[in-house]
């Protein structure tokens, strides 16, 4: 049979309706068989029913985790992989890449087509001093934001990780200390990345009476990937808020932050 959604209808499902039907007159299944390719998810999801697999993370996959680590000297592997890589990783049944990096990557994506326009729109002998001095920030802009693609991912792993020894060693002011720090930062992070895409927003509109009327819908596409990002981080910082509440830690400075930015723009 071809299976066109693995989703709706899994392959392990599939397999029993096969198996309870063929019990029907006295026969069983030998084997099965997979022609041609097949996504990994399908195969995992397989592999959680039938192992009954409690609390099954697929990070916790040897491979996954392989691929997903930062190479030796690089910035990052999310950052540093194909668009192509990315998106899979993003689309893959795992909790990182997420939200967080999603959000990073839009607003790395708005700035970056925001330089373009700032490029394109300035003098060619660089007399504009405005514009030179929106270029040079927006360059480091993008950089950082590239860096917060990863850096979101590795703040929730922090999370998940600190949480788990805490769980395992209850009694133990340092497990504690971590997980609280983790908790922290797992919203100090998307809550920078917000005030990033919002200085950026800031800094195009800023400019956008220079910008040349041919590229005016660039312009449109760079602040509407930035509102994204803006949006999407603090709908994450949100979320990490609501831990540090229930766990009684101290926030208000980050809720004051995260109302600012909600905010209208100056």
């Amino acid at each position: 049979m071809n299976l066109t959604d693995y989703r709706r209808t899994p392959v392990h499902r599939a397999l029993e309706a096969v198996r309870r039907e063929a019990a029907r007159f006295g026969v069983s299944v030998e084997e099965s068989e997979v022609v041609g390719l097949i996504p990994e998810d399908a195969l995992l999801d397989a592999a959680e029913y039938y192992l009954q697999l409690n609390r099954f993370d697929r990070a916790q996959v040897l491979e996954r985790k392989l691929t997903g680590a930062p190479p030796s000297g690089a910035a990052g592997t999310f950052a540093d992989s194909s668009l192509r890589s990315f998106s899979e990783k993003l689309a893959a049944r795992t909790p990182t890449p997420g939200g967080g990096s999603a959000a990073a990557a839009a607003a790395a994506f708005g700035v970056a087509l925001g330089q373009m326009v700032i490029a394109y729109s300035a003098p060619a002998d660089g007399s504009d001093a405005e514009l030179a001095e929106a270029a040079k920030e927006l360059d480091g802009q993008r950089r950082a934001l590239l860096g917060a693609i990863d850096e979101d991912s590795r703040s929730f792993e922090a999370v998940r990780s600190a949480r788990r020894a805490r769980k395992e060693h209850p009694d133990d002011p340092e497990a504690r200390t971590s997980w609280e720090r983790a908790l922290r930062r797992s919203a100090e992070v998307p809550l920078e990345t917000a005030r990033m895409a919002r200085t950026a927003t800031g800094r195009l509109e800023a400019v956008r009476p220079k910008v040349k009327a041919t590229i005016a819908s660039d312009l449109t596409t760079a602040l509407a990937l930035l509102r994204a990002g803006v949006e999407g981080a603090l709908a994450n910082v949100a979320i990490n808020l609501d831990e540090l509440a229930k766990a009684n830690l101290p926030r208000d400075d980050l809720v004051a932050e995260l109302a600012r930015l909600r905010g209208p723009a100056p």
